[in-house]
């Protein structure tokens, strides 16, 4: 879940979010304040505190009522969220999370046996301002899918974020052989690339090429009017 604001310095901006228990038995919830990443495969990381977010962390904005609760069987709880924009925030964009963790109730914190814990997040995007949108395809790469079990192959498509504003690439990539016909394609995930960093997007391909030269190609947007291109050169040679 991501909630997403466009707000400026000192204000305030406040809201809910809706939990439900789906299962049979109650159910406690604790709420902690997080960090958070994508890392160098595009996969969220959270954490109380990343070191490396702190220019852009919206974490010590944030308040949430209750931190703890429990919910009953088939029942759900308003939790409350109020975040505060500093006087002195920057023109940027600020990323940061809620995280509900479930735990035993104290009933069943009596009781023996084993329990699965659940962690569920949602993210929040604000952007303060009106920063401007920065970015480019930087390297654009094919290759066999890592781990890939029916040998699948996967577009590499690297964006940089030069900027101090998130943004959320849209397009998609596409494998052309020889004369120029499509026989591969798919889209871009629905993830950011947060400011001042290159992200890597691996972009599994359900085509198997066979041996022989192809063209991969992307078409991207970042939110600014201009469709940025890339065409690179593939060559598929005998596995040795």
């Amino acid at each position: 879940m991501r909630l997403e604001f466009t707000s400026r310095a000192g204000a305030v901006q406040t809201g809910s979010l809706t939990l439900r228990n789906e299962a049979q038995d109650p159910v406690r919830v604790r709420t902690e304040l997080l960090d958070f990443h994508l890392d160098a495969t595009a996969t969220p990381q959270f954490e109380t505190s990343f070191q490396q977010e702190a220019a852009y962390s919206c974490r010590n904005w944030l308040s949430i009522n209750p931190m703890e609760t429990e919910i009953g069987p088939r029942q759900s709880v308003q939790v409350r969220y109020t975040l505060r924009v500093p006087t002195e925030a920057a023109s940027r964009s600020f990323h940061c999370a809620v995280g509900f963790n479930s735990l035993p109730t104290a009933t069943q914190a009596r009781e023996s046996g084993i329990r699965a814990a659940v962690r569920m997040v949602a993210a929040f995007y604000v952007v303060v301002g009106e920063p401007a949108i920065e970015g480019e395809v930087s390297d654009v790469k094919f290759e066999p899918a890592t781990g890939s079990p029916d040998k699948h192959w996967q577009a590499v498509v690297t964006i940089r974020n030069w900027g101090h504003r998130y943004f959320r690439p849209n397009g998609g990539v596409e494998l052309l052989d020889s004369v120029g016909t499509v026989v591969g394609k798919t889209e871009f995930p629905a993830l950011p690339v947060l400011p001042n960093r290159s992200q890597r997007f691996l972009i599994p391909m359900e085509v198997k090429p066979v041996e022989g030269k192809y063209a991969l190609r992307t078409r991207v947007t970042i939110g600014t009017p201009e469709i940025q291109e890339a065409v690179v050169p593939v060559v598929i040679t005998p596995a040795p």
